[in-house]
């Protein structure tokens, strides 16, 4: 049912299929055992295809789709997985780059809450898009 209403809002918003794509998976955990993270992002590939079927991404291949990162957390009360996509260009970041940029601007990027590093690292993708059109 969430998978349903997220791509109708994608939809909705006239989403352009970009040639490549980067995407970032947010895992909420239901309790605080240790699982293998390689396992809970190879569980998700039927999600990918998914996306990929649908158009919301052209292709979930080496040379259309980036890992842009992983972020892990326990969420009791609402266990479960999202994917984040966004669209690439040149000069890709990792996650601790992007971490480290999100310190830089706000010290106290550690103490946030979930939402807020979320909605912090989406700006500063954002911006990091915008910087790298107008240099390239």
């Amino acid at each position: 049912m969430a998978a349903t209403i997220a791509l109708k809002q994608v939809r909705d918003q006239a989403w352009k299929v970009a040639d490549r794509s980067s995407v970032f998976y947010v895992f909420r955990m239901p309790d605080k055992r240790r699982r293998d993270l390689a396992n809970m992002i190879q569980m998700c590939k039927p999600y990918l295809d998914g996306c990929v079927d649908s158009k919301v991404i052209a292709g979930d291949d080496y040379t259309r789709l980036s890992l842009a990162g992983t972020h892990a957390y326990v969420a009791v009360d609402n266990p479960g997985v999202t994917l984040v996509f966004s669209r690439s260009i040149e000069g890709v970041y990792t996650a601790n780059q992007l971490n480290s940029a999100c310190l830089s601007h706000s010290h106290n990027f550690g103490l946030m809450d979930h939402a807020s590093q979320c909605s912090l690292r989406a700006q500063a993708m954002d911006w990091y898009r915008c910087w790298w059109r107008a240099f390239h």
